[in-house]
């Protein structure tokens, strides 16, 4: 219900593979050395993995992080989702100039994110964090 609400409200795009490191929108694939995966992207929000979360959490790629934790079956993430979408939107997120990246995470999708959302003390849904360079 969680994805549909997001696909109503922005339209569903999947951005190319991309490296970790990579914010800009308008590249598609960058030579680093780095382990290459997908980021779907609506809109103005990024949906990681438990790879990308770690990588960010790990490394210093030079932006500001606004994360929201949620779960599918949460209400409250529900009602959240369509605020945290246009924060996103009015905030320019994902894009170079902005410095600025918003995204989702699923606790509940798999172990390893339940693992990373444990580790995080992420006890209640929805969890918004906020990491600044």
């Amino acid at each position: 219900v969680f994805f549909v609400l997001l696909v109503l409200l922005a339209g569903w795009t999947e951005r190319p593979a991309v490296t970790h490191a990579m914010v800009d929108t308008s590249s598609s694939t960058h030579s680093l050395q780095e382990k290459k995966t997908t980021v779907r992207r609506e809109r103005y929000l990024d949906h990681w993995d438990s790879d990308t979360l770690a990588y960010y959490l790990d490394e210093y790629p030079g932006y500001d992080l606004a994360v929201m934790f949620y779960a599918p079956w949460d209400s409250n993430s529900h009602a959240l989702a369509p605020y945290w979408d246009r924060i996103a939107e009015l905030l320019n997120a994902g894009n170079s100039p902005s410095k600025l990246i918003m995204a989702l995470f699923d606790c509940e999708m798999n172990l390893a994110h339940t693992l990373l959302c444990e580790e995080l003390d992420v006890q209640v849904y929805p969890t918004l964090m906020f990491i600044g360079s």
